[in-house]
């Protein structure tokens, strides 16, 4: 959707807009690629070969198992093909990174590790020493020794370790395609009147019926732009701190749902909503 230019909520997280046009083009699209072109498996071909057994549902399981050619993932899949890979005693995969595909924006979400000091803490020193530690170059070097994402500092993703790779003949694992992307990176589209687990839900259901041909594009999108915005309607008139932000316009934080501008810092929230206890969550 991003790379169409859709978005699922407004700027300031009041509204959801999955069933725009451009989000209804972008889902058109991902259609596209299992009935039309017959790049990506269907429901019906996922089924059949998850039935016939050797490998478990998920993209990096169909990767793993070479059922799939190409399949997006973060830097940190390699510590896992990787590991599989040395146990099993021989590399069975030649693995490379490319940039996703591009439709019309170059802009690809991401998400960092947070780490939160309990106020109620008996010892909030340490907990902030051992945060410092996570900003450390130290701790930054294991995370691109072992290729498990990128570090929180930027810069540290450019020092030496970055580059270092255990595996002979894996060296994706310091493709400057990662840094490219993180500087792309915009955070995910959030509302702080519903959790991210909970829309996400909604969506998906919606998108799943889309692919099982119960439903078309545009109609999967907007019932469930309708189930969201229906979500944050019952948030607010639950919650007297919700009511009051949304009734009070310029207040709500923007939760990084703006166009990714050049040289514009990336915002990162994850939103806690009162009377919304949605499964999931996030780092």
């Amino acid at each position: 959707m991003l790379t169409e230019g859709g978005r699922i909520f407004t700027p300031d997280g009041r509204h959801c807009i999955a069933d725009s046009p451009a989000d209804i083009a972008a889902v058109q699209k991902y259609m596209d690629l299992q009935f039309k072109y017959h790049v990506m498996p269907t429901p019906r071909e996922e089924s059949s070969i998850i039935s016939s057994g050797g490998w478990a549902s998920g993209p990096i399981n169909m990767f793993e198992e070479r059922k799939a050619a190409m399949a997006c993932g973060g830097r940190w899949w390699l510590v896992t093909l990787q590991s599989d890979v040395t146990r099993k005693g021989k590399f069975r995969m030649d693995l490379g990174v490319a940039e996703k595909p591009v439709v019309k924006y170059p802009l690809f979400e991401g998400g960092p590790r947070v780490a939160y000091v309990n106020g109620l803490s008996p010892h909030p020193k340490r907990a902030i020493a051992f945060m410092l530690y996570l900003c450390s170059n130290k701790y930054s070097d294991e995370l691109n020794r072992n290729h498990d994402a990128l570090p929180g500092v930027e810069k540290a993703a450019e020092r030496p370790a970055f580059h270092y790779s255990r595996f002979p003949g894996r060296e994706s694992a310091g493709s400057p395609v990662w840094l490219a992307l993180a500087k792309n990176a915009v955070s995910f589209s959030l509302s702080p009147y519903i959790t991210d687990a909970r829309a996400t839900r909604i969506l998906r259901r919606q998108v799943n019926l889309v692919r099982a041909h119960v439903k078309s594009v545009a109609a999967g999108l907007r019932r469930a732009t309708a189930l969201i915005n229906a979500g944050i309607r019952r948030n607010v008139r639950r919650s007297v701190v919700l009511k009051n932000k949304y009734d009070s316009p310029g207040t709500a934080p923007e939760l990084g749902n703006r166009p990714w501008l050049p040289g514009q810092p990336n915002a990162w929230v994850m939103p806690v909503v009162p009377g919304d206890h949605g499964r999931g969550g996030g780092t």
